[in-house]
């Protein structure tokens, strides 16, 4: 699935898109999302500007027997 979604960017590199990287030897394999919003592709009353100016970055995992974020969440909101 992860090789898909890499593969679809190599086609089709949206605008919004920096950089990315796929990391498929890792523990858990992820692609790595660097992006920028576009002013083009907001309205002019865009209500929350600053995130034009700063990088998001998104992981993007696939759930499998090695995949713990969610007991980690789960883990840290039990000492919270």
């Amino acid at each position: 699935m992860l090789l898909q979604i890499e593969n679809e960017f190599k086609k089709k590199h949206p605008i919004w898109l920096v950089s990315y990287n796929y990391i498929a030897q890792a523990h858990v394999p992820v692609i790595k999302l660097k992006c920028k919003l576009d002013a083009s592709l907001i309205g002019e009353n865009f209500k929350y500007s600053k995130l034009l100016e700063q990088f998001i970055s998104v992981d993007i995992t696939q759930m499998n027997e090695s995949h713990n974020g969610i007991k980690c969440v789960e883990l840290v909101s039990s000492y919270l």
